[in-house]
């Protein structure tokens, strides 16, 4: 029998939970059938006849998850975020709205981004799941989701309006994969990103290091879960989805001596060197 992914202890049961809600999903079919196919690195997805694979409805994602968790997730997350993400997805994200509504719509975002590349999160398709992406979070990761503490402090979502074209990129951000220190110890950076109509959306964990976000320097971003603005998305310039060319090198290993204590210059831009020059001095070896 599978365990919860979410805490990892009771037994899952049922068909799970679903990362993006089921009346999410529901609205969204309700307003018509999805206008794009699936694909993986830029190739369409091919069904047994050689042709596109496209649905007529959107596709369902569970994850295994036991009724304790999904019960929580349901009253932290799904309640709360309900009302004003059916009113602002429907107009891909336009619309004003509180501080608080927005905190709320940070928190829906970032459950679903925690969940959807879970090794174990499956979408209906088979064809999709051999294609979906895997990512780096761990149950430690989800423990805030279940236990009513607030978001971690070094967990960061960021949002702004987008495309769903690419362009040309804005800046280059430096964020490891694994930071490595001078005993060996190793901490993983793991990040989620995805685009729908009209907001692109990035959840970072990264511990002890904290990120110089350009876009919300510029006033063109917004970060959703430690400071949540008020206003309304279509203020923000229209951005391609990829306006920060992330940088992920393997693995960074500090100087000696040097540890994920908060006092680490902040990773930002990159302008001429695969370095930040701030971090010149902290960064001893970086694997690209």
């Amino acid at each position: 029998m599978v365990n919860c992914v979410i805490c990892g202890i009771r037994p899952a049961v049922g068909k799970g939970e679903h990362v993006w809600p089921a009346w999410f999903l529901k609205d969204a079919d309700a307003a018509g059938a999805p206008s794009f196919g699936w694909s993986s690195n830029g190739e369409a997805l091919l069904n047994r006849d050689d042709e596109p694979l496209h649905f007529a409805e959107r596709q369902r994602l569970l994850v295994p998850a036991c009724r304790s968790c999904n019960a929580t997730l349901d009253t932290r997350f799904e309640k709360p975020a309900k009302e004003i993400v059916r009113r602002l997805a429907p107009n891909s994200w336009v619309g004003d709205a509180e501080a608080r509504e927005w905190a709320a719509v940070g928190l829906w975002f970032a459950k679903i981004l925690l969940l959807a590349t879970h090794p174990l999160a499956m979408h209906q398709h088979p064809k999709i799941n051999k294609h979906r992406i895997i990512g780096d979070w761990e149950t430690e990761h989800f423990s805030w989701l279940i236990d009513g503490t607030p978001p971690p402090p070094d967990l960061s979502l960021w949002a702004f309006r987008a495309e769903r074209e690419k362009g040309t990129p804005t800046a280059r951000v430096l964020l490891p994969k694994v930071v490595q220190l001078d005993d060996g110890s190793t901490t993983p950076f793991p990040m989620t990103m995805i685009t729908l109509e009209g907001i692109c959306l990035t959840l970072v964990y990264h511990p002890g290091w904290a990120i110089d976000h350009p876009l919300v320097a510029e006033g063109a971003a917004w970060e959703l879960l430690h400071n949540t603005p008020e206003g309304d998305l279509a203020d923000l310039p229209l951005l391609p989805f990829n306006a920060i060319n992330w940088r992920r090198p393997n693995t960074v290993v500090l100087e000696d001596g040097l540890r994920l204590d908060g006092t680490l210059p902040p990773l930002g831009v990159i302008t001429g060197s695969p370095i930040p020059g701030s971090l010149i001095d902290v960064i001893r070896a970086a694997s690209f």
